[in-house]
């Protein structure tokens, strides 16, 4: 009987060795995960970060796309400075001289000085480029006995000469 007691007793060393070496290897596998843990999270802040890049980064980009659509429908629905001018040089007469003209692709202002500025009004009202002519200013000038004016007036939409 007492060699069947020593037998559990022998064996209590390589028991408690053998849990020594179980809970170490527990203790691995936990410090394991905590440290893939730790390094998951890093890399997540990290590809946050880069997501949030991107996403200011396309953001940027649909608004440079969207810019760039208005200026393309912005040049496509605007006369050229060319047709304006070609047009003005056909219509205006010799006694008609430009001192200034300001043209922003829509919008036309004209000044200068005319010996009949009410036949420049009519000359323009029956050209298929202009709409809505009309004096903006119309002074008399003594010096040179001619009236000074300005005129405004709006390129129509297309102008003939820019369907291209």
């Amino acid at each position: 009987n007492s060699r069947n007691d020593a037998g559990p007793q022998r064996l209590r060393p390589a028991w408690a060795g053998l849990l020594a070496v179980w809970l170490a290897a527990v203790g691995v596998h936990v410090y394991q995960k905590y440290e893939d843990r730790a390094h998951l999270a890093d890399k997540l802040s990290s590809l946050r970060t880069e997501a949030a890049q991107v996403a200011e980064l396309r953001a940027q980009l649909d608004q440079s796309v969207a810019q760039l659509a208005w200026l393309g429908d912005r040049k496509a629905n605007a006369a050229s400075m060319l047709v304006v001018l070609e047009e003005l040089t056909g219509l205006l007469d010799d006694q008609t001289w430009l001192q200034r003209l300001n043209f922003d692709g829509q919008d036309l202002a004209l000044t200068g000085n005319a010996k009949s500025p009410a036949t420049l009004i009519e000359t323009l009202e029956r050209s298929a480029t202009f709409e809505g002519v009309r004096f903006d200013a119309l002074t008399r000038d003594q010096r040179n006995d001619a009236d000074r004016f300005t005129v405004k007036a709006r390129i129509a939409t297309p102008p003939p000469e820019d369907r291209t």
